[in-house]
């Protein structure tokens, strides 16, 4: 963990070091190992900060958003301000934001398997990120076996459904 992520840092100021920092990133690894425990506790303050992140065009701002949320935000009150974000962002061809919406829908499963199997039927996410989910899925030792086989089915039947 980096030192500026230290939970007794002011939110302010782990914010603007953090988005300073994630300007000079090319790589996944400063995003996906960041977090700032006082955010359980502050999930306005997440939801704000992840709002803030999403609203640029720099594609890890956006990616720390969406593994924010994975860390602190899957539940029921939150569960759809998440799921509008991954529709938001669902037809991206950014391979970094791609990944990390199909790490955060593997997470939300977990909980929600019905929301997400929704989701993956539906137009509103792109191919690469409904293929990327299942197969995390499918790899996950924390889903059973009967929905590993579902899942697969279903991954047959979106893949038919390109041929």
């Amino acid at each position: 963990m980096f030192s500026f992520c230290s939970s007794s840092l002011p939110l302010e100021d782990f914010k603007k070091r953090l988005i300073n920092l994630l300007w000079s990133v090319d790589s996944w690894v400063i995003t996906d190992i960041t977090e700032y425990k006082p955010f359980k506790k502050d999930l306005k303050g997440c939801v704000s900060f992840c709002d803030e992140l999403l609203s640029t065009d720099y594609i890890f701002h956006r990616r720390m958003a969406f593994v924010l949320m994975m860390r602190y935000l899957i539940s029921n009150l939150h569960l759809r301000y998440i799921l509008s974000h991954v529709v938001a962002h669902g037809k991206t061809d950014e391979y970094y934001l791609q990944m990390v919406v199909a790490w955060l829908l593997q997470c939300i499963y977990l909980k929600f398997p019905d929301e997400v199997v929704g989701l993956l039927k539906s137009a509103n996410i792109c191919l690469a990120i409904k293929l990327k989910t299942i197969s995390k899925l499918i790899d996950s030792r924390r889903v059973s076996d009967d929905d590993k086989t579902m899942l697969r089915g279903l991954r047959t039947a979106l893949r038919e459904a390109l041929i």
